[in-house]
């Protein structure tokens, strides 16, 4: 068994990362309650508009200097940020500096320098550390991440819910102060990892003069942004105005109202990113995302318009939050990703420093005319919702703007711009660009390209593209592509999809000899939609069919997916007459594999599988390594790896298997197999690990060959392509994971550029 120790934790795994997001959010929640302490109690909210002006000014020139300080050592940088979040907490605090309180120039410094730090920790932190994690250790890193960051904020205002005032108590002050130095020490022990020439070339890019008036989207970018964070800010001083009269009407003391607020706010977060862990993957678009912010918030400052209440504006401030982590963050980086590199970097260096001198300027107006009564307060909630109108405007602007880009540009980069542009694409308001797709598609582009295509056509919702994804399915033998086809066909509702699903149902039940896991994910697809018309078909086939061992095989696998999806006694009922001695192997594995789990039917099942188990011959032995693998038979695990170690670890169906099952050394062994044996046996090996549905475990053997072989990523890359099983998504991810670790792919690049046709847009 792996033993860990201090070092290898902070070495080998991600820990460290894990514990700074933690940290980084207890830190990121004690900065901003000593903000709202500094304004309200310290302060007044008569000073509020001049210290917003101050702050934006403050926070355009830290970013602009960081840029170039940070960029050394981002690590170091980081460290001393979070330093000097100690000292101004400290000094925010500490009995010994209640004499300069008396003049205001003390706590106006203190509130600008928390600010700039909080701003500083925000943007740096996460960029720090979604630089060192690889995807291919955690392909939902971003939630995990922002879990742990809400983790410490929930901390952080528990404590000082329970606590009170920091100011009033020497040793809770240095508890609080403990989270900074950690987070500075921690830094400084990580070493971060070689950075890319690209990664350096894009960072040169920053100071370089990049012409932006060739992608007239760019403005509109930087203007969408700004104007989320003009929202952000007032949604902020709603908020603020709401605590106020909270503290002014019932006497409770400030530091508790904001941590009671905080733990509500912070616990609905952390409830919503926790089920958005379970949430299945789905094709990247960034409009709905943003949409669905700016909607909601121009309907909650209207409302508050008509029901002006401090619950009420507690409330608009927690719904804006929780869906910022929720789909705003992950729609901006979905944006962000289909913004071409060459300026992708400049774009958010001016948003970043000209978006925050923008929305804190306004914000200072807005704020200075209703504090000192020269307008009402419900004119700036009524601003704040003309302002979100005018970014739903800006979104459709935008997205016109980008599209039109994104149709040509599709056919002028890499494959994997173009597959960015493709996924912008996929979305029913870019409909009238179907027509443009469509012709691409009927040119033969490479088939990772392709499948893209397919799948943004499928999400546009064209019925221009039923008829042209059928006849794909049709022409193209590529069982991915043919995947694709029929999950694009299946957005949409029609009696002829129907019928053509049905079709085709029955012909690869009939025609295949051997299913095949992407042939299995198209009977899945099928009949998730047509389970009802799918199952008295599928019993027909076996009555027609009595003595077809191989159509038996595969109709066992359809049902049984059905039925443990449906939880289908009747159904496995049926299933569980296969298990007699007269079927094949396969078939009676085929069915045990559904029957296994059941109470019903798991004496029958196991009695079959023992039978397997004490057998001599070869392929029931691996019969059960496999099956071992598919049911996550733990027990199996030292069976299974004696028997591989006796054949030396090259047999793939039995260091799959341990693979499934968790054992840590099984992805090196495969690694180490693909590598290194016959050409012949590479590709069942790849065959075999295409067939893995989940795929976090696929990911471990990229990860050890990155790891361990990195000077024959371009040989695995290739050997990837030779399967001709379905790599593409997997290899778009080794690219980018090869490009932050520093590592030079050619091959991979080399067959695109070489093999690319040169399409043209109809």
């Amino acid at each position: 068994m792996k033993r860990w120790s201090p070092k290898s934790l902070l070495t080998q795994t991600d820990v460290p990362y894990y514990l700074l997001s933690f940290l980084g959010g207890f830190c990121i929640y004690i900065l901003k309650l000593a903000s709202v302490v500094k304004v309200l109690d310290d302060l007044g909210m008569e000073f509020y508009p001049w210290l917003m002006l101050i702050q934006g000014i403050s926070i355009y020139s830290a970013i602009k200097i960081t840029e170039l300080k940070s960029r050394r050592n981002p690590f170091l940088f980081a460290s001393l940020v979070f330093l000097a979040g100690l000292f101004i907490v400290a000094a925010g605090n500490l009995p010994i500096f209640n004499s300069l309180n008396q003049s205001i120039a003390f706590p106006i410094s203190l509130f600008i320098c928390s600010s700039i730090l909080l701003s500083l920790i925000e943007i740096h932190l996460n960029d720090i550390i979604f630089s060192q994690i690889s995807l291919l250790k955690n392909t939902r890193i971003a939630t995990t991440l922002a879990l742990f960051e809400e983790t410490g904020a929930l901390t952080g205002s528990v404590f000082t819910f329970f606590a009170g005032s920091l100011a009033l108590s020497s040793t809770n002050l240095l508890i609080t102060l403990v989270p900074f130095l950690l987070s500075s020490f921690l830094l400084l022990l990580l070493k971060p990892s070689s950075e890319s020439k690209v990664e350096i070339k894009e960072k040169k890019q920053i100071t370089e003069d990049v012409s932006l008036r060739l992608y007239p989207f760019s403005f509109l970018v930087i203007g969408l942004f700004t104007t989320l964070l003009c929202l952000k800010q007032l949604q902020g001083f709603t908020v603020l105005v709401g605590l106020e009269q909270l503290k002014g009407s019932n006497g409770e003391g400030l530091t508790k109202i904001f941590s009671q607020f905080s733990m509500v706010q912070t616990s609905l977060i952390f409830i919503v990113l926790l089920a958005s862990m379970s949430r299945k993957s789905r094709l990247p678009t960034w409009s709905k995302g943003i949409k669905g912010f700016l909607s909601i918030q121009t309907f909650s400052m209207a409302l508050l318009v008509v029901v002006p209440s401090p619950l009420l504006y507690l409330g608009t401030g927690a719904i804006r939050k929780i869906w910022q982590h929720t789909f705003l963050e992950e729609s901006m980086n979905i944006l962000n990703s289909s913004i071409p590199q060459d300026i992708r970097i400049k774009i958010r260096s001016l948003m970043e420093r000209y978006g925050n001198l923008v929305a804190y300027t306004i914000l200072s107006g807005v704020s200075f005319l209703c504090i000192n009564k020269i307008t009402p307060m419900w004119s700036a909630w009524l601003l704040t919702a003309c302002i979100g109108g005018v970014g739903i405007f800006l979104r459709k602007k935008l997205f016109n703007t980008l599209t039109d880009y994104q149709v040509g540009n599709i056919v002028r980069t890499d494959v994997f711009e173009s597959i960015n542009s493709c996924y912008s694409l996929a979305n029913p308001e870019a409909s009238n660009h179907a027509m443009a797709l469509i012709s691409l598609m009927h040119q033969n582009p490479r088939p990772i390209l392709l499948k893209a295509i397919i799948k943004s056509l499928g999400n546009m919702q064209s019925k221009d593209a039923i008829e042209p994804l059928m006849k794909i399915y049709e022409t193209n033998s590529a069982e991915d592509v043919q995947l694709a086809a029929i999950e694009a066909l299946l957005k949409f509702e029609s009696h002829d999809i129907d019928y053509f699903l049905l079709n085709k149902l029955q012909k690869i039940i009939h025609e295949q000899t051997s299913l095949g896991e992407i042939r299995r994910s198209i009977f899945t697809a099928i009949t998730t939609r047509l389970h009802d018309v799918a199952i008295p078909m599928l019993v027909g086939i076996l009555k027609e069919n009595p003595e077809d061992q191989r159509v038996i095989a595969n109709v066992l696998i359809v049902m049984g997916e059905i039925a443990v999806k449906r939880n289908d006694v009747a159904l496995l009922e049926k299933i569980s007459e296969y298990l007699s001695p007269s079927y094949t192997r396969r078939v009676r594995a085929n069915a045990l594999m559904f029957l296994f789990h059941h109470k019903k039917f798991h004496m029958k099942a196991s009695s079959i599988f023992g039978t397997f188990l004490a057998s001599n011959d070869e392929y029931d032995r691996s019969a059960v390594a496999f099956l071992a693998g598919e049911l996550r038979l733990k027990g199996m695990m030292g069976f299974i790896f004696e028997n591989s170690k006796n054949k030396q670890h090259q047999n793939s169906t039995l260091l799959i298997a341990l693979l499934k099952l968790g054992y840590h050394e099984a992805s090196n062994l495969c690694a180490d197999l693909i590598l290194n044996a016959s050409h012949d046996q590479k590709i069942i090996v790849l065959n075999q690990l295409s067939a893995i549905n989940n795929n976090h475990v696929r990911y471990k053997v990229y990860f050890e060959v990155l790891e361990k072989h990195p000077e024959r990523l371009n040989e695995f890359l290739q050997t990837l392509i030779d399967s001709k099983r379905d790599f593409d998504e997997d290899r778009i991810l080794i690219h980018k994971e090869a490009k932050r670790l520093g590592i030079s792919v050619y091959e991979d690049n080399q067959l695109f550029e070489n093999q690319k046709k040169e399409l043209k847009v109809a």
